[in-house]
Order: structure tokens, then C-alpha cells, then sequence
């Protein structure tokens, strides 16, 4: 076999194990890119039953997860703590915004959610991934296509809720959906505040979350045709090699 069969060979090779495999591509679905819509609901009658609000960026307080936490390899997200309105950690205590307290006219429970957060609709193709992780100061029940993925925790520490989905570090919810079907999806939170507190900043508020849709990408058929093509070529070089000299 000449050098130039062999270089030929190892080329054709190379290249169709590249077409052979598969590549991931990712959509990143993040809080506090202001894509998201937010509405507020008081049971208890004291304004609005349901109401709009406004996504804002919030501080977060120092025992919950930062914002901007990492995806699985380990890349910044971008996400950051967001809420109805200025519920995180900051000056003016006594003025500031606060979530229905448990205990309050329109939270007697804590078991009344009061904010929802809905991303708008991704698509997706049949057989794609769905990976999250979400945080959440009290907690959060988290659903995709009004489907409940996971329930709001009411088991509590002394920051939020004890374990997933609560808002310190190793307290996110990470939930991975395989095989989706194809077309739109929507992803949407319910928030809870469990605190008895009714100053603002022994009390934050807010939700934290990111989400990546992966799929394979599948070569074209013109790409197939190559493929086996390449092949041909290659079976064919190698039987002429073989072939003895006359």
C-alpha cells in the first residue's frame, strides 16, 4: 500500500467518525434575563385577587446561593435572584417591599403561594433533554406544561426550606426530563413564603433558577450519502492494495 493510499485512508476514516458523532446543542432558559412574566395572587383579599408584576432583580442574602451559579460544566449561567419586587436584602428594612408573611391575611398557612414566574414557550425537538436546578426562599413548587414536577417544601430550616427546593447552596432542585416531545413547552413557578417575620429583610423573597435543552444533532441524509460513499472509497482502496502486481 503506497503512502498515498494510507493518507487517503486515515482521511476518509477521520472524517466519517466525525459524521458518525453526534453533537450536543444547548438552549439556556435563565431567571433575570427579563424574559420571564410574573404575576401575584392574595387570597386573602387584600388588593387584587390576581395581579401583574414586574420581574425584578433582587439581592440575595448571604446564606443563599449566589447569583450567576455554575451549569454541570461549570460554566457562569447568568442567572440571578429575582421577585415581584425589591424582597431582597437591602437598606430601609422598614419600608421596604415583603411578601404575605405566614400568618398574614393573605398567607394564614404558608401554604398560599403568592408569586408565579412563567418562562415563555421553548421548542423542542422529539426526543430532547430538559436538565434544571432551581432555588427558592421559601420554596417553590416548579411545573412544565401545568404538569407539578416537583412540590413546594414545608419542611424548614432557619433560612428557607430544609433540602430541595430550598435557596442555600446544595439546597437547589435538579431535575433532568428526557425524551420530550416535539413542540412548545412552558416552564412555570409557584413561590411560597413561610417566614413569620414582617420585616422585610429578616424575610427575603425571591426564586433562582436555570435550565438547559439539549438535543443530538442528527446528520442530514445528503451527509449520510457521504458517509457511505466514503465507504465505498475506502473498501475500494483498500481491496486495489491487496490486489497482487502483475
Amino acid at each position: 500500500m503506497t503512502s498515498a493510499t494510507r493518507y487517503f485512508i486515515a482521511a476518509a476514516t477521520a472524517s466519517m467518525m466525525s459524521l458518525m458523532t453526534t453533537t450536543a446543542s444547548a438552549a439556556l432558559i435563565i431567571s433575570g434575563d427579563n424574559n420571564e412574566t410574573c404575576t401575584t395572587t392574595r387570597p386573602g383579599g387584600n388588593g387584587p385577587a390576581v395581579s401583574d408584576c414586574t420581574p425584578t432583580l433582587i439581592t440575595p442574602h448571604v446564606s443563599w446561593e449566589p447569583n450567576n451559579p455554575l451549569d454541570n460544566s461549570n460554566n457562569p449561567t447568568g442567572a440571578e435572584w429575582i421577585s415581584f419586587d425589591d424582597t431582597g436584602i437591602g437598606h430601609g428594612q422598614f419600608d421596604k417591599p415583603i411578601a404575605p408573611f405566614r400568618g398574614s391575611q393573605d398567607n394564614p398557612t404558608g401554604h398560599e403561594f403568592f408569586m408565579t414566574i412563567a418562562e415563555p414557550a421553548f421548542t423542542a425537538k422529539a426526543g430532547d433533554t430538559l436538565f434544571m436546578k432551581v432555588w427558592a426562599d421559601d420554596t417553590a413548587r416548579i411545573y412544565l406544561d401545568n404538569v407539578v414536577l416537583f412540590d413546594a417544601n414545608f419542611t424548614q430550616d432557619t433560612a428557607c426550606a430544609d433540602g430541595p427546593v430550598g435557596c442555600e447552596p446544595g439546597e437547589a432542585k435538579a431535575l433532568t426530563i428526557t425524551n420530550l416531545t416535539s413542540g412548545p413547552h412552558i416552564i412555570k413557578f409557584d413561590v411560597f413564603q413561610f417566614g413569620t417575620s414582617d420585616v422585610a429583610n429578616d424575610n427575603p423573597f425571591g426564586l433562582l433558577y436555570f435550565g438547559q435543552v439539549t438535543s443530538a444533532d442528527v446528520p442530514e441524509p445528503g451527509t449520510l450519502g457521504l458517509f457511505g460513499a466514503g465507504l465505498l472509497l475506502a473498501g475500494l482502496f483498500r481491496r486495489s492494495a491487496r490486489s497482487p502486481r502483475a
